[in-house]
């Protein structure tokens, strides 16, 4: 049998547990996000150092960059992550 439509909505003690459950996820993945968003911060400083030294021995930024562009594809491209030849 159906229960009465009172014994089947929440308390307001169970609302606002779940409320604060899950206000406390969101707080702690804007803490992840904060930490992942550094890393990515400091590799692609990294990146930017490795590009001006290569620019400092005199060699193109736009031709590394086109450079690294298609290798990245062909390596999208091979499923075995092996570079395609011919």
């Amino acid at each position: 049998m159906a229960r009465p439509a009172s014994e089947n909505s929440p308390s307001d003690g169970h609302v606002q547990e779940a409320v604060a459950n899950i206000e406390e996820s969101y707080r702690k993945l804007d803490t992840e996000r904060a930490v992942y968003m550094n890393k990515c911060k400091a590799v692609r400083a990294e990146m930017k150092d490795h590009y001006s030294d290569a620019g400092n021995l005199g060699i193109s930024k736009k031709l590394l960059a086109k450079i690294i562009k298609e290798r990245q594809l062909t390596q999208d491209r091979c499923a075995d992550g092996r570079p395609r030849t011919g």
